[in-house]
């Protein structure tokens, strides 16, 4: 559930609540019973325009996981920013860090927030009544998981859209779609 205030010149303030819970662990050869898992959230963002062409924002992230009878709370801060040069066919970009926080802590042991950079560009060309976009981003984690993407999309006379795209990721290697 989400829900978001405009608070004029100022920017937007939101707020989101998430539950989730996943089918039980079960073991079928042990004796234990079955482990269940649950995760919830509750995040406050505010965003705001940043001069005449962008905009920045900030979550703050109380989220809470159960695994079995073990939980564990956390806190993290995303932080995040987009810009468009000026003109008739802008360049957008943005850039976010997600997850900068302590440690989620089971007990006494800890696991460190997954920290990832997030990056991405975008460029729209109008050819009346036609329409061109580019796009491209890229993930980096602190583990270093990486993965990149790029994409194109034409738009024609807005009744026929033709898509193409291409990922590389790390540990997953390389993927195409179009459509």
């Amino acid at each position: 559930a989400a829900y978001s205030i405009p608070l004029g010149g100022l920017g937007v303030l939101a707020g989101s609540v998430v539950f989730r819970t996943l089918p039980d662990i079960a073991n079928e050869e042990a004796v234990d019973a079955p482990v269940s898992v649950t995760d919830g959230l509750v995040m406050v963002t505010f965003a705001r325009r940043v001069g005449a062409l962008g905009a920045g924002g900030v979550n703050l992230k109380l989220f809470n996981n159960a695994i079995g009878d073990a939980r564990a709370t956390s806190v993290a801060l995303d932080l995040g920013l987009t810009r468009q040069s000026p003109g008739a066919a802008p360049i957008r970009w943005g850039l976010a860090v997600q997850n900068l926080g302590n440690s989620i802590r089971y007990e006494q042991t800890g696991e460190a927030l997954p920290v990832t950079l997030r990056g991405g560009a975008s460029w729209t060309r109008g050819f009346y009544p036609h329409a061109l976009t580019l796009a491209a981003d890229a993930k980096l984690d602190l583990e270093q998981n990486v993965r990149v993407a790029a994409g194109a999309e034409w738009m024609q006379s807005g009744r026929l859209y033709l898509r193409a795209g291409a990922n590389w990721a790390r540990y997953t290697g390389a993927s195409w779609a179009a459509g």
